[in-house]
Formats: structure tokens, C-alpha cells, sequence
């Protein structure tokens, strides 16, 4: 390897970001070799932390560099970000990732339970069979904590109202449609990618 070129650099992301990376990826000049893993795993982080572990070792064996675009997933984040090869996108959870940690942490403190396509399509999925919960329990869980499901609208697909109906009667809450573009989105892969591009020099 010339100690004084910049590494190859490879994105595993979330299934979540899938149809916004794929937008992005129509911009020119942006390029990314890009593998993913099921959002659904976020349910198991036990089985997820070892997929993760068996793919972060595939996309290095040729010597790449690794951007894992990923919130706080599983208990063991840490121990790949500090690999050497690998950086992780800064925000604890995917919409930090998408919205900025100011408007994250203020929309949460009002109340607002977040929801992305991938997930409002797959809530049945997510609620029912992947956390147990009945529509009395989903009722008083949320209630608890949030005020309203506020669906964040990237404008790549149109959001999936019938699904958003459905799940809004299953746990008593309105919801709200926010729109919003890949700023922060695409900010968090282009320097995650560039930092990680002096691995491995002299």
C-alpha cells in the first residue's frame, strides 16, 4: 500500500437510510461502495452486533477503511469506532442522524415520537411482533412519554398515510408530517468518509 495515498473507504449503513442514500447517490460526485444490514436488527442488538462484527471484517479484508452509518445500536458501538479502520456517524439514534442534534433533542423534549418510512411500513413488524405490545399496552407505553408520531418526510417516496392512520389508532396518538432534506444526512457520510481516508498513511 503507498503509505501516502488515501485508503479506499466503505459505508455499512442502516436499511434505513437506504432510500435517502440512494437519492444521494444521484448527486454527482458522490460515490460510495456501500453495504447494509435490516433496520429490524435495532430489535435484536445481540444478533446485530455479531452480524455487524462479520460484515465490518469482510469490508476490511482488502484493506478498506469502514464508515459505519449507524446510531448507538448495540451495547458495543465503541469497540467499532476505535478499530483504527473504522469511524461511526456522530447522533445516538437514526433521526439524530437526520435531523441535527438541535432539533433532535428539542423535538423529543416536546413529546414527538419519531417515524421513518422504513419503519412506518414495517410498524406491525416493529410494535407487535418484534416489542410484544397489544394495542392497550402500546396505548399506555406511549402515552406515557409522547404527545404525537411525527413522521419525517425526506420527499423521496410519499409518505405512506394509510400505515401512518393505522398506527396512529393503535397507540392513541396524532400524528404530523415534517418535512426535511439530506443536509445532515449527507454532511455526516462526506466527512465521515474524508476523516477516515488518512488511515493507514505514514
Amino acid at each position: 500500500m503507498d503509505a501516502s495515498a488515501p485508503v479506499k473507504v466503505k459505508v455499512l449503513a442502516c436499511s434505513i437510510f437506504r432510500d435517502e442514500i440512494e437519492a444521494l447517490l444521484k448527486k454527482p460526485g458522490l460515490f460510495l461502495d456501500l453495504s447494509y444490514l435490516d433496520s429490524i436488527l435495532h430489535l435484536k442488538p445481540e444478533i446485530l452486533r455479531r452480524l455487524m462484527d462479520e460484515r465490518l471484517t469482510e469490508m476490511h479484508a482488502d484493506g478498506s477503511a469502514v464508515f459505519i452509518l449507524f446510531g448507538e445500536c448495540h451495547a458495543f458501538m465503541d469497540k467499532d469506532e476505535s478499530r483504527g479502520w473504522t469511524g461511526r456517524s456522530p447522533g445516538i439514534n437514526c433521526v439524530e442522524i437526520l435531523l441535527g442534534s438541535e432539533t433532535y433533542h428539542r423535538l423529543r423534549a416536546e413529546g414527538d415520537f419519531f417515524i421513518i418510512r422504513e419503519w412506518a411500513l414495517r410498524w406491525k413488524e416493529v410494535f407487535r411482533d418484534g416489542l410484544g405490545l397489544n394495542e392497550a399496552n402500546a396505548r399506555s407505553l406511549m402515552r406515557e412519554s409522547h404527545s404525537r408520531l411525527l413522521y419525517l418526510d425526506t420527499g423521496i417516496k410519499p409518505p405512506p398515510l394509510e400505515m401512518l392512520e393505522e398506527f396512529s389508532a393503535y397507540v392513541g396518538l396524532p400524528y404530523a408530517i415534517m418535512g426535511l432534506t439530506l443536509e445532515f444526512l449527507q454532511k455526516s457520510l462526506e466527512e465521515g468518509i474524508e476523516r477516515l481516508r488518512g488511515y493507514g498513511r505514514a
